[in-house]
This record gives structure tokens, sequence and C-alpha cells, in this order.
């Protein structure tokens, strides 16, 4: 973590960070893996529309409190490639996506499926994956 810091990245650690762009603005909202969330306080402090960061995909429960939430974006899943019985796993852990676009009430969610590896060094029934999200006014301007 002190890397980052080094570089100027940002943690929000149960905390949410305004953006604004030109005429438009919406809340980043970054979760941690704790049960110990102060939803209460996000919820009162999420005023625009938001993207939720969260670690893990079961994390998406919080968009029932955070109502203003159009996109949340998590990991964790490694895309089910976690070995030796990688989707079974994760099914127990109660990871309800594995990978991919979801939809989630009125919500997006997205599971990307990271660019390396678990204990061995090669994947196995998934690929690796950076994604690249552009941010437009839509979610500033969606209802």
């Amino acid at each position: 973590m002190l890397a980052m810091n080094n570089i100027n990245i940002k943690i929000l650690n149960n905390e949410i960070d305004s953006i604004s762009h030109e005429n438009y603005s919406f809340d980043l909202i970054g979760v941690n893996d704790s049960r110990h969330i102060d939803l209460q306080s996000l919820y009162e402090k999420n005023t625009n529309n938001s993207i939720l960061l969260a670690h893990q995909p079961k994390s998406v429960s919080i968009i029932d409190t955070l109502t203003n939430t159009k996109i949340m974006l998590c990991g964790h899943t490694h895309g089910g490639q976690i070995l030796p019985f990688g989707a079974l796993m994760l099914k127990r852990q109660n990871q309800p996506y594995l990978k991919g676009l979801h939809k989630y009430r009125s919500s997006d969610i997205y599971v990307n499926s990271g660019a390396g590896h678990t204990i061995v060094p090669w994947r196995f029934l998934t690929k690796s994956e950076i994604t690249n999200l552009v941010i437009n006014d839509r979610i500033s301007n969606s209802s």
C-alpha cells in the first residue's frame, strides 16, 4: 500500500470521493471486505449517482443500501480459476458472479477476472483480463 501512496493513488477504505468533470459529477465509493462497513454513514454521504468499488462480488447487497449505485466493479474470483475446484469453491463462499457483466436490480455488476493467477503460474478455463472502463455523463444524468 505504501507504493500506491508514493504514486498518488488514493485508497477508498469505506469512503466516498466525489468526482467532477465539466458539467457532470458522480461518487466513487470504495468498500473493503470487512463486515464492519458503516453503510448508514456511506448512505448519508452518497448524494450523487455512484460507482461502487468492492473487492468481492458477494458485496452486491450493499447496493440495496446505496441506492444511487449505477455500477459495481469487483474482482476476487479470478474468473473461477482457483484450483482445484474454483467455481464450486466460490459458490460455497456465496460469490454470486464469477466474471463478466451482470444485472442486479437496476445496477450493473462487472466482475474482472484479473491479469494474474492464483497459486500456479498459469490460467485454466479462464483468460487474463484488463478492463478499460469509459465513464461518461450518462452516469451523472441517468436516474
